[in-house]
This record gives C-alpha cells, sequence and structure tokens, in this order.
C-alpha cells in the first residue's frame, strides 16, 4: 500500500480497531482453510470500503497492520490463505500433449482426442493408444478426418463459449451432456491465454 492508503487504513483503527478485529477469527495457530479465507474476504472487503485497491499484496499488508494495531488492543495473530500458485504452463502444455492421440487447431483452439479414445473407435481405425475390448464403438465412418470435422469441431465451438475459465484450471463438459447422439467425456484449460481441449467420445447408449 501507498502512504495514503495505509493512513486510511491507521485512521480507521484507531476508532474502529476491536469492532475489526472482531470480524476477525485471530490466534489461531494452524487454523482451517475456511478461517483463512474468511479473515481474506473480510480484509479485502473492508479495503474496498476504504477505497483502498484490495489486490493481494495489499490484504497481506493490511492484514500485518491489523494485527500489530495498538494501543488499546495488544497485537494479534492474522492467518489468511496463502497467494495462488503461479500456473507453468509449458508443464501444463506438455501434460496435456502427452496423453495426444491425434490433434488439430481449430480456430486458435487447440483441439485433442486423448489416449483413451482408441476405446471406442472401431477395429482398423485406432485413434490413441488405451487397449481395451469394452466400451461403445463408433462406425468405420470414424477417421481422424470425421473426427477433425464433427466431434473436435464441437469441442472447439464448445470451448470457444466458455466464458467463466480461469487459467491454469480445466472446465469439464461433461459425459451426461449428450450431444447429437454422442458423449464427450474431456476439458478445457485456458494456458497462456490459449485454450486447450483435450477429449474422448463416444456413441451415446
Amino acid at each position: 500500500m501507498n502512504s495514503g492508503d495505509k493512513k486510511k487504513l491507521n485512521d480507521h483503527l484507531k476508532t474502529h480497531l476491536a469492532f475489526v478485529r472482531g470480524t476477525l477469527t485471530v490466534n489461531q495457530i494452524q487454523p482451517p482453510d475456511q478461517v483463512r479465507e474468511l479473515n481474506y474476504t473480510t480484509i479485502k472487503t473492508l479495503l474496498g470500503t476504504l477505497t483502498v485497491n484490495a489486490v493481494h499484496a495489499n490484504v497481506v499488508e493490511a492484514a500485518t497492520i491489523i494485527s500489530k494495531a495498538r494501543p488499546p488492543l495488544p497485537a494479534v495473530t492474522i492467518q489468511i490463505k496463502e497467494p495462488p500458485k503461479p500456473v507453468e504452463v509449458a508443464k501444463e502444455i506438455a501434460k496435456i500433449k502427452a496423453d495426444c492421440g491425434y490433434a488439430a487447431e481449430i480456430d486458435n483452439i487447440y483441439v485433442q482426442l486423448d489416449n483413451d479414445q482408441n476405446k471406442h473407435q472401431p477395429p482398423g481405425l485406432p485413434i490413441g493408444t488405451r487397449q481395451t475390448h469394452g466400451g461403445e464403438k463408433f462406425g468405420t465412418f470414424a477417421t481422424t478426418g470425421w473426427h477433425g470435422q464433427n466431434t473436435m469441431v464441437y469441442m472447439a465451438q464448445w470451448a470457444a463459449g466458455l466464458t467463466d475459465l480461469v487459467e491454469g484450471q480445466k472446465k469439464e463438459h461433461g459425459q451426461a451432456n449428450v450431444v447429437e447422439g454422442r458423449s464427450y467425456e474431456g476439458y478445457c484449460m485456458l494456458l497462456g491465454g490459449k485454450r486447450y481441449v483435450s477429449f474422448h467420445c463416444y456413441p451415446a447408449r
């Protein structure tokens, strides 16, 4: 926080320290995650009320100031949530591609059929590496070309329509959502600002 932000917080604490402390859980050595989260959110809301930018660094600094503010109250320990770990983009992309059976770029979205697709392919048209005799299977029309014009296009369109993606977190499609007689099991991840899709699919029963 800059000096002006610190002054706003300290001036507020001069008359409202007891109230602010009362909204927080303090002096717990190893509080559960929900306590850390609630403390974090409470301090973030306080900063917003004081028109202080509630970025993570400011929340951390405010927690320290609130914990040490005195008199009349003694110093306390305030535990808040840890900052999110940075996403290792290259590592995550490599992990996705290691499970690739067949891939294509569709409208600037990376789309791949994963290795499990082989379970649902007809004899003589393998895609992926999973060896099994079970599972619902497509007919002999299900070539890579057919998938590239049908199932992969659908998954690219699905991914393009997602509005709640968070960098590095998976958004699952869900195989219960049957589309044109086909079930899709896969996900989309936003990595370095680009959408990556990995999935397998099969004819719905």
